[in-house]
């Protein structure tokens, strides 16, 4: 599975430095989402259902190297979501971000 994610969107695996302090979520995940280019589609109806609102969460990630997917992932959960990528019906990649909850 991690082959198949690596093949079709090899930038999430890409080494960076980071620092986030008390970001808001939707403002860093659109830096992220411009510096990988890819599309990043949200369940909103799993975060309705769940209460989320990615603009009322404050993340932070302290001072370190990582990739692209790791960062991706620990900023998420700050705010009970979770992303994935899947592949769209022309064969193209997408993050698909939905709660943490089933």
């Amino acid at each position: 599975m991690a082959r198949l994610i690596k093949d079709k969107q090899p930038k999430l695996y890409e080494f960076l430095p980071v620092e986030i302090e008390g970001a808001q979520l939707t403002e860093a995940l659109q830096a992220v989402r411009e510096r990988l280019d890819v599309p990043m589609l949200f369940d909103q109806n799993s975060m309705a259902r769940h209460r989320v609102d990615p603009a009322k969460v404050r993340v932070s990630l302290p001072v370190g190297r990582t990739y692209y997917k790791k960062a991706l992932d620990r900023m998420l959960f700050q705010g009970k979501l979770k992303a994935e990528v899947r592949v769209d019906e022309a064969g193209q990649p997408l993050l698909w971000v939905s709660t943490i909850k089933k």
